[in-house]
C-alpha cells in the first residue's frame, strides 16, 4: 500500500498552469508538489533537488515534459524500490508537431513517448484513447497498468446558476436577453501553420447565419492569438455579433457558463485531439450547459449518443463552420433543459473532482 503523504508530485508547468490546479485538486495536502517553475533549463535544478532530498515512496509526474519525466526516469533507475506514475495528456511528437516545432525537438518528444511509459510502474491517461496509441508506439511489448482518469472540474463551484440574479444582470448588462448565446471560454491561441485560433469555428459559423437571428457569439478569455480573432469578427463583419468579453475574474466563470445557452469544445481529427477531454468541457457539463462538441475523444465517447457531437474531419475542418452553423439554428429557441440536466449529471458522475481523487486513490493502492 502507498502512503500518499509519502507522495512527490511534479507538475509540467507553473502553479497558474492549465495542470496546476488540477495537481492541487487531486493531492491537495497529502502530497509534496513541485512546479516546473523556471522553464526547461532553469527548472532542472529545483526539481531534481526536490527529487535528490525526498525519500518518496512514489513520484507522480502529471505531463511527460522536459525536465519533470527525465529527471523522475533517473530518480527511479537509482532508487528502484519508489513506484513511478506518469500522468498522460497528449501525444507529445503530433503536438510539437502541429506547432511547427523543431525536428530535434519532435524528434526528442517521439523518443519520450516511445520508451518513458513502459518504464513507470503505473500510467494515468486524461482521454482513453491514449492507451491504444502509446501501445502502439511503445518500444516494449507491453504498457503497465493504466488508468482513465479525465480533465476534473469543481462540481461545487460550476454548477447551474441560470435562475441566478448574477446570470440575469451579465446578460442585461451586455444586452444579451432575448438572445440564443454560444460560448467560448479559454485562453486564445493562433496556430499559424494551420491558420487555426481559438473561436475560429464561432466566427465562420456566425458568418453564415442571417443576421436578423437573434444569436450572439460570446468569447470569455484572452491569449496571444486574440488579434487573429478580432481581425477575423472584422473581416466576416460580426461586429457586436461575435463578443470578446477578455479574461475575466475566475468566480465569474461559472456565471459566464451559465449566460451560455451553448457551449463549443472543438478538438482537431488527430492524436492528439482525440487524446483529450480537455478542461473546459467538464466545467460547461457541471453547469448543466448544452455543448456542442466536434466528434472526436471523449466527446465522441461520452456525448455522440445524447446528440451533442458534430462530425468533424482532419486538422482543420473546412465545413465544420457550416455544419455549426445548422444545428445552432436548429437549437435556437428550443427546449434543452432534459439535456441540461443530463450533463450535469455526467459530470457528477465522472468529471467531479471528488470522484476523481477516490478513484485515483484506488488506483495508486492497488499492488
Amino acid at each position: 500500500m502507498m502512503d500518499k503523504k509519502a507522495g512527490l508530485v511534479l507538475v509540467n508547468g507553473p502553479p497558474d498552469s492549465v495542470q496546476g490546479p488540477r495537481a492541487r485538486a487531486l493531492f491537495g495536502e497529502t502530497a509534496r508538489i513541485v512546479y516546473k517553475a523556471r522553464g526547461r533549463i532553469g527548472s532542472i535544478r529545483g526539481i531534481w533537488n526536490a527529487l535528490r532530498e525526498s525519500n518518496a515512496a512514489w513520484i507522480y509526474c502529471i505531463d511527460m515534459g522536459f525536465p519533470s519525466s527525465v529527471l523522475a526516469a533517473i530518480k527511479k533507475r537509482i532508487s528502484p524500490a519508489i513506484k513511478l506514475i506518469y500522468e498522460i495528456g497528449d501525444p507529445a511528437r503530433p503536438l510539437l508537431a502541429n506547432q511547427n516545432r523543431s525536428p530535434l525537438e519532435i524528434l526528442f518528444a517521439h523518443e519520450v513517448d516511445k520508451r518513458a511509459p513502459s518504464r513507470a510502474d503505473k500510467l494515468v491517461f486524461r482521454g482513453t484513447f491514449l492507451a491504444d496509441y502509446f501501445a502502439k508506439i511503445s518500444a516494449r511489448q507491453r504498457l503497465p497498468a493504466w488508468t482513465w482518469l479525465p480533465d476534473g472540474v469543481d462540481c461545487a463551484l460550476f454548477r447551474p446558476l441560470r435562475d441566478d440574479s448574477a446570470v440575469s444582470e451579465l446578460r442585461r448588462s451586455h444586452n444579451l436577453e432575448g438572445r440564443f448565446v454560444v460560448g467560448l471560454a479559454g485562453n486564445i491561441h493562433h496556430n499559424p501553420k494551420h491558420n487555426l485560433f481559438y473561436g475560429w469555428e464561432l466566427a465562420e459559423a456566425l458568418a453564415l447565419i442571417p443576421a436578423d437571428v437573434p444569436l450572439t457569439g460570446v468569447v470569455v478569455g484572452d491569449g496571444p492569438g486574440r488579434h487573429v480573432l478580432e481581425a477575423a469578427r472584422e473581416r466576416l463583419q460580426l461586429g457586436e455579433r461575435l463578443r470578446l468579453m477578455g479574461r475575466v475574474p475566475h468566480n465569474q466563470v461559472p456565471l459566464w457558463m451559465n449566460v451560455f445557452d451553448v457551449g463549443l469544445s472543438t478538438q482537431t481529427d488527430d492524436p492528439v485531439g482525440w487524446g483529450r477531454t480537455t478542461a473546459k468541457l467538464p466545467e460547461y457539463l457541471a453547469c448543466g450547459t448544452i455543448v456542442i462538441c466536434s466528434d472526436v475523444g471523449e466527446a465522441h465517447r461520452l456525448l455522440k449518443d445524447s446528440g451533442q457531437t458534430l462530425p468533424y474531419h482532419g486538422f482543420r475542418d473546412q465545413d465544420y463552420p457550416a455544419r455549426l452553423a445548422r444545428r445552432l439554428r436548429e437549437m435556437a429557441g428550443s427546449d434543452q433543459h432534459q439535456l441540461q440536466e443530463h450533463n450535469r449529471a455526467l459530470a457528477q458522475k465522472l468529471f467531479d473532482y471528488q470522484v476523481l481523487r477516490v478513484k485515483l486513490r484506488e488506483f495508486l493502492d492497488k499492488a
